[in-house]
C-alpha cells in the first residue's frame, strides 16, 4: 500500500524525485568548487560549469539564481557536510578524542572539502560583504562543534585547559594539511593519516599530556643535541610513529624503541648513518633519514626535534 502525497503522487516517489534533485544540485556544487580554485572565482562562467557536466544552462537555473548565489550556496554546502558528519552515530556519541577518528574520516572522503576550505578563506578579501559574512559563518559552523566539545572535554577533566577556539581551528587546520600532503603522492596512505591525527591531537589536548612538574614515571628519552642542549623526554613518537624507519643494507626496519639502550648519531643531512645499541648488547649501524621528526613532553612542554640535530639519544626507565 503506497500514500498518496497532497497531489496525488506516492509519497516514496516524491523522496526520490527529492534525492534526485539534491543529487544534481549537489553535483553543480561540487563541481564549481573545483572550477573556482581551477580558474579563480572571476574567471568562470555559468556556461564553463554546464558544460563541463555535460548538462543545459536551463538546468542550472532551476538550483540557482546567478553565479553569486552558486557561491554562497557553495557555503552553505558546508554547514550540510558539518549536519551530516555530526549526525553519524559514531559521532554523537564518545568522548571528544574518541570522535577525532571519524571527523578526520569522513572529511578526508570529500576530496572537494579542501578547496571549498580554500574558497572560504579567499573570500575573506572579497568586497562583497555577503559574500565575506557567509564565509566566515560557515568557516565557524567547522568549527563549533568541536569547540563544543572541547569545552564539555575540559569541564569533565578530560582535556587540559586551552582556549577552545584557538584550539577548534588549530585542529581545522592540521586535519586540512595532513589530507592536502596525502594528496601530494602515494607515501602516506588515508590510515596512517587518521591515526597520525587522532595520536597527535590526544597527545596536544589530553589532560594526562599536559605538561607538569611532578616527576615523570615510564620510559624516559635523553636527547643530547649537537650545540650541547639536553632534554629528557616523555610519549615519544618518530614521525608521529611509536617505531622508528631505519634501513639497514637493502632491509628497511621499523624499528622498535623499547628494545634500545642507545643511539649515536653520525653528522649528515638527507640520510644519518646511526649506531644502534639494543638491550641485548648486539650493536649495529643503521641509516635513518636525517629528517626524521622526534617529538614528546620536556618539563616545559612539547618539543620537537630532527634526527640530524642530534648527537645521542638514551633509552631508560624512571
Amino acid at each position: 500500500m503506497t500514500i498518496p502525497s497532497p497531489i496525488g503522487r506516492p509519497a516514496a516517489e516524491l523522496l526520490a524525485a527529492d534525492d534526485s534533485q539534491r543529487e544534481k544540485r549537489d553535483r553543480i556544487i561540487e563541481r564549481a568548487i573545483v572550477m573556482f580554485n581551477q580558474m579563480g572565482y572571476d574567471r568562470v562562467r555559468v556556461i564553463d560549469i554546464t558544460d563541463s557536466l555535460n548538462i543545459g544552462k536551463g538546468t542550472f537555473y532551476l538550483y540557482f539564481r546567478d553565479k553569486k548565489n552558486l557561491l554562497l550556496r557553495c557555503f552553505d554546502h558546508v554547514r550540510e557536510l558539518i549536519r551530516e558528519l555530526e549526525s553519524l552515530p559514531e559521532i554523537r556519541g564518545g568522548d571528544f578524542f574518541a570522535k577525532v577518528r571519524p571527523r578526520v574520516e569522513n572529511i578526508g572522503q570529500r576530496d572537494w572539502f579542501p578547496g571549498l576550505v580554500n574558497l572560504l578563506r579567499a573570500a575573506e578579501l572579497s568586497p562583497d560583504e555577503e559574500v565575506k559574512s557567509k564565509a566566515r559563518e560557515a568557516y565557524d559552523s567547522i568549527a563549533d562543534h568541536l569547540r563544543r566539545d572541547l569545552q564539555e572535554a575540559i569541564q569533565t577533566g578530560e582535556a587540559r585547559a586551552v582556549d577552545p577556539d584557538l584550539a577548534a581551528y588549530g585542529f581545522i587546520g592540521m586535519a586540512e594539511n595532513l589530507w592536502f600532503r596525502s594528496r601530494l603522492d602515494d607515501r602516506y596512505p588515508a590510515e596512517q593519516v587518521v591515526n597520525f591525527m587522532a595520536d597527535e591531537t590526544r597527545h596536544w589536548l589530553s589532560s594526562a599530556g599536559a605538561p607538569t612538574t611532578q616527576r615523570r614515571t615510564g620510559t624516559v628519552v635523553s636527547l643530547v643535541c649537537r650545540d650541547g642542549e639536553r632534554f629528557d623526554l616523555t610519549n615519544v613518537r618518530y614521525n608521529g610513529e611509536k617505531t622508528m624507519a631505519a634501513a639497514l643494507g637493502r632491509a628497511h626496519l621499523d624499528i622498535e624503541p623499547a628494545h634500545l639502550v642507545s643511539l649515536v648519531v653520525h653528522e649528515g643531512d638527507e640520510e644519518c648513518r646511526v649506531d644502534v645499541r639494543t638491550k641485548e648488547e648486539s650493536e649495529v649501524e643503521v641509516r635513518v633519514a636525517g629528517s626524521l621528526m622526534i617529538t614528546g613532553d620536556a618539563a616545559l612542554g612539547g618539543v620537537r626535534l630532527a634526527l640530524r640535530d642530534l648527537a645521542s639519544l638514551t633509552w631508560s626507565e624512571q
